[in-house]
């Protein structure tokens, strides 16, 4: 049966054909059938407990946390932040090794270049998005720290659904690739479970924070600029180029009617029909 995206994804962070038919092209390497299996494990435990009766740093600590161990990351919990003497305290602060975590448990005025990216998590009852314009709202909350703290990637999670994000060209829309966990999770589905491991995984993360030349091959958001661009430059051809559309049209129109209409109004006219 054929993978229904719609079903556990709301982007408009990459392409939406990028997506569904592009994107797992490039699902190699890591552990994705073994973190599945640890994750739903612990899903099962705490199911049994149910979720909402979970407070929110009971998950944090019992789902998230396991989360991105099985996502390869080491993590800061509530690691506090200052920035022009104003204090910040991000859920997580996500790190390539343990060794670059223990400086910011150490000296709250440790750089943040290490950062790979922050999460803000919320209880599983509570959505990300409450439609507030305040920091009230997890999604502006989440963008004020990105963006005060100047860290390019954020995660957004109340467990059962995941956000990425990425604020390093501002816009007014609200961007992001978000996952509903929960329904992979729940219908057991190992090739939904790759759109959530192959973008929230650390070394995703990392190549796009430390780019490797080597590696542009995992940088979804080129390849989806990429793809964009090739599809535009394919239509153009399409419409455009040689034995194209437009050229078909205007030869017939020209042939028939070429003794009673203007050459700019053949033209104008093989446009209405181009793209009718």
């Amino acid at each position: 049966m054929p993978l229904i995206i719609d079903n556990f994804i709301d982007n408009n962070y990459f392409n939406s054909y990028f997506v569904e038919f592009e994107m797992p092209k490039y699902f190699k390497g890591g552990e994705p059938e073994k973190a599945f299996e640890n994750i739903k494990a612990v899903y099962a435990k705490l199911q049994a407990i149910g979720f909402e009766n979970l407070s929110e740093a009971q998950l944090e600590i019992e789902f998230i946390q396991k989360i991105f161990e099985n996502l390869g990351y080491s993590f800061a919990y509530q690691v506090n932040k200052k920035v022009f003497g104003k204090s910040y305290k991000p859920d997580f602060a996500l790190f390539e090794s343990e060794k670059l975590k223990n400086e910011h448990y150490q000296n709250d005025k440790a750089s943040n270049e290490n950062i790979l990216a922050l999460c803000e998590s919320k209880a599983y009852t509570i959505p990300l998005d409450n439609n507030k314009t305040t920091e009230e709202n997890p999604h502006f909350q989440l963008i004020r720290y990105l963006n005060d703290l100047k860290i390019t990637y954020g995660f957004l999670t109340n467990g059962k659904f995941w956000r990425l994000y990425n604020v390093q060209t501002p816009n007014k829309d609200k961007i992001f690739y978000q996952i509903d966990l929960q329904w992979i999770i729940e219908n057991d589905n190992i090739e939904a479970f790759k759109y959530f491991y192959y973008i929230f995984y650390k070394e995703y993360i990392l190549q796009l924070v430390k780019p490797v030349i080597d590696t542009k091959k995992l940088n979804f958001e080129e390849l989806s600029r990429e793809y964009i661009l090739q599809v535009e430059n394919d239509l153009k051809e399409l419409i455009y180029g040689e034995n194209s559309i437009m050229e078909t049209i205007g030869q017939n129109l020209f042939a028939k009617y070429q003794y009673q209409y203007k050459l700019s109004e053949i033209y104008s006219a093989s446009l209405f029909f181009a793209f009718r």
